[in-house]
């Protein structure tokens, strides 16, 4: 259990350093979602393989969008599924998906209010580190 900790506390330090990066930048290194994949690698069980497919179901819809969700989102939630396994994983797409709708539609509203002109899509990654942090508080 001690060691489990250590690898969440490990994915949580990784994933609010991204979601910086992605808030400042609008990118994340590679270095962070290969961290993201060694700390999966520690505490891998083959049975978290099934993770990948709401992974690539991001990579479908980004080929079919032209580029939305970005290449650093979808590494990024390939590199999480290593340790979070398929239902995790969808959890965690899940509510990133949903928080990120709510958070642009009040975005967009604010930006109406103001009559300004706003911006197509909001960084995505902080929604996946949101859902990664509902899911570990959840399961606990």
């Amino acid at each position: 259990m001690e060691k489990e900790l250590v690898l969440i506390g490990l994915t949580i330090s990784y994933l609010l350093i991204a979601s910086f990066s992605d808030i400042k930048r609008k990118q994340v290194d590679d270095w962070i979602s290969l961290g993201i994949t060694a700390i999966g690698l520690i505490g891998f069980r083959p049975e978290n393989l099934w993770g990948i497919f709401p992974a690539a179901i991001m990579l479908i819809v980004a080929y079919l969008t032209g580029g939305r969700p970005g290449g650093a989102d979808i590494k990024l939630f390939a590199a999480l599924t290593l340790s979070c396994g398929l239902w995790k994983s969808m959890f965690i797409l899940f509510i990133a998906q949903l928080t990120n709708l709510i958070a642009f539609g009040i975005y967009r509203l604010v930006c109406r209010i103001k009559k300004k002109k706003p911006e197509l899509s909001l960084p995505f990654v902080p929604f996946i580190t949101l859902g990664y942090l509902l899911c570990v508080f959840c399961t606990i």
